[in-house]
Formats: structure tokens, C-alpha cells, sequence
């Protein structure tokens, strides 16, 4: 009869006559999800790695790559960031994936890359933290490209356009564009609020310059063809109109070398502005100036 007993015992409680059972180990995948919400984002790296050695990247699920992916960029391996997160980039297109990975391939040094995935997802990330970054870089690789109308679609959807040296890029462009007085008066925005920006100032002293110097030389063209006494009366009072602006650039170029007295650029602007308003010292002062620096 005991045995008997102990028998059923054995078969009910098999537990109880050998002692527990070991819980099973937890899988990859939970210890990455653990490794990951302690911010430990190494070891996330280590185990992925782990885990890919054991099964195919097809069989890894969203979530993980997801993990593993803001780990890889938040341990700046901009590398795994392009492999873990392209997987799952049109499955789960929250912008802040997509942004990680453009910024990945920023920091990484691809600009192809980059370019390719800010014109892609540019539209999904507007709106989002990221969609500044998208606009703005995607604005500098058309500039740089060449792509002017591209350029200027995307400019109207950057929604911070504060950034001064941002500005001026814009300002090249409706110059490049044609489009002068745009131009012009976006240089006057520029200018009003950064007053000694030097790109923009030494934008509008050429163009004042260059707009004098077209008129001097379209006078000039037109006295020699008949120099007599009326014609150079008529010259004399043209070119009184022409140096207003020749003076206007003068004293831009003026406050450019007090900005950054070492430009040999903004003397020898000063020396042709000079020149032409025939204030021959002041103009062998900047020669002067310009041998000086160039010892």
C-alpha cells in the first residue's frame, strides 16, 4: 500500500520528489527590450548582433529593429542606425525614424544618402521636430546641386527661416534667379535686423557698385562717340546722378573694413570706389593699405 502511494505521488507531483523546475531563459529579444529601458544601449547593440546570428533579419520583428536602430544612433554607429532602422522605414514611418536616419546619414558623411532620404520623406516629417532639419538640408543640396527652382519650392516649406547665413543662401538665389529687386529687398530684411552681417553687406555695396559702374560706362561709351563741349557738360551731369552711388557703396566698403580691417577684399573695393568719385589720395591710401597687408 505505501508503495502504491508513493507511486501516485511520483506521477502527480513530479515536481515535489525531483525538486522545481528552472524557469526557462529569457529570449534575446526580452533582454534587449530590458538592456534597451535601462538605457544600456551597448549591450542592445551586442544582443541584436547576437540575435542576428540566429535568425534571419526578415524574422526580427518591428520592435526590435526599432530598439536596436535608436540605440545604434544614440551610440552615434551611424552605420547599424541605416541598417536596423531601413527596415522598417515605410512599415513604421514615425518621423522620428525617419529623422534619425537622415540625421545618421548626415553625421555620417553620405550625402547621397541623405539627399535622397530628405526629398523622399520630406513631406512626412514636416510638422514634426525633425521637418526644420529636412527642409533646411534638403534647401542647401538643391542650392549645391544646381536645382534653383527646386531650391526655392522647398525654401517656402522651411518653417524657421531665422538663421542669417539661411538667408543670404536665399538671397544668392533670386539673384542668381534674375530676380534683383526681390533680391535687393530681401538684402534690406537681412540688413535691418542684422546690421553688420558682412555677407549681406558686401552684397549690397557690389550692387550698388556695379549699378554705378554699368551707368558710368554706358556715359562714357556715349561722350566718346561725339567728346565735344556739350557732350561732356551732359557727361559732367550724369556722372554727379552716377556718384550717389558710387558714395552709397563707398560708405558701405567703409564700414566693412571697420568690421574686419584685414580684408585686402573690402580695401581694394574702397580703393575702386575712391577712384571713381576722383579722390585720388584717399584712394592711393588704400593702395597703400593693400601692399601693407600683403608683406
Amino acid at each position: 500500500m505505501i508503495k502504491k502511494i508513493t507511486f501516485i505521488l511520483l506521477v502527480i507531483l513530479p515536481g515535489f520528489a525531483f525538486g522545481q523546475r528552472k524557469p526557462a531563459a529569457p529570449s534575446r529579444e526580452s533582454l534587449i527590450i530590458t538592456a534597451f529601458e535601462a538605457k544600456n544601449y551597448e549591450k542592445v547593440l551586442t544582443l541584436m548582433e547576437q540575435l542576428e546570428n540566429d535568425k534571419n533579419p526578415s524574422e526580427i520583428s518591428h520592435e526590435i529593429n526599432e530598439l536596436a536602430g535608436k540605440s545604434a544612433f544614440y551610440t552615434e554607429s551611424w552605420d547599424k542606425v541605416h541598417i536596423y532602422l531601413t527596415r522598417i522605414a515605410d512599415v513604421n514611418s514615425n518621423p522620428e525614424i525617419l529623422g534619425m536616419i537622415g540625421m545618421a546619414y548626415f553625421y555620417w558623411g553620405d550625402k547621397d544618402l541623405e539627399y535622397r532620404h530628405w526629398n523622399r520623406y520630406l513631406q512626412q516629417l514636416l510638422g514634426s521636430s525633425f521637418g526644420n532639419t529636412a527642409s533646411t538640408r534638403l534647401f542647401v543640396f538643391n542650392i549645391e546641386n544646381g536645382n534653383i527652382n527646386r531650391a526655392m519650392e522647398v525654401w517656402g516649406l522651411i518653417p524657421e527661416k531665422d538663421n542669417p547665413e539661411l538667408q543670404f543662401e536665399y538671397l544668392k538665389l533670386l539673384d542668381k534667379s534674375g530676380q534683383k529687386q526681390q533680391a535687393f529687398n530681401f538684402n534690406s530684411e537681412i540688413i535691418q535686423t542684422y546690421p553688420d552681417h558682412e555677407n549681406a553687406l558686401y552684397w549690397r555695396g557690389r550692387f550698388y557698385f556695379d549699378k554705378a559702374e554699368e551707368a558710368y560706362q554706358n556715359e562714357m561709351k556715349k561722350y566718346n562717340r561725339n567728346p565735344d563741349h556739350t557732350s561732356y557738360a551732359y557727361l559732367r551731369r550724369e556722372l554727379k546722378v552716377i556718384s550717389v552711388d558710387f558714395r552709397t557703396s563707398r560708405d558701405i566698403f567703409l564700414k566693412l573694413h571697420e568690421i574686419n580691417p584685414g580684408s585686402i577684399n573690402y580695401i581694394q573695393n574702397l580703393k575702386n570706389c575712391y577712384l571713381r568719385l576722383e579722390m585720388k589720395e584717399e584712394a592711393d591710401r588704400m593702395e597703400q593699405l593693400i601692399i601693407n597687408l600683403k608683406k
